[in-house]
């Protein structure tokens, strides 16, 4: 719950909570993307099954880098957060 309440704070300080949204709202729709894909290759035809395959390895891939990216990006703010908090 630290970790959290770290994260969130320094994410949403200073009027990062915009910045923060703006980043994270256009993913929302890949994840939905992702959810439609992973329902259409459990009912699809068989001949279907690959190019959905191939559609949803794509949009996994760009969520594991968007998620990466995320992270480091979240563990730099933490670092230069708690940087400052032992300069003060």
């Amino acid at each position: 719950m630290l970790v959290y309440a770290t994260v969130s704070r320094i994410l949403f300080a200073n009027r990062r909570k915009d910045a923060a949204l703006e980043i994270i709202r256009p993913h929302r729709k890949i994840e939905e993307r992702i959810k439609e894909l992973c329902s259409k290759a459990a009912t699809a035809v068989e001949s279907d099954v690959p190019a959905v395959l191939v559609e949803l390895k794509a949009l996994l891939a760009e969520h594991s880098e968007f998620v990466c990216c995320l992270s480091i990006k979240t563990m730099n703010r933490v670092n230069k957060a708690g940087a400052s908090d032992d300069a003060a």
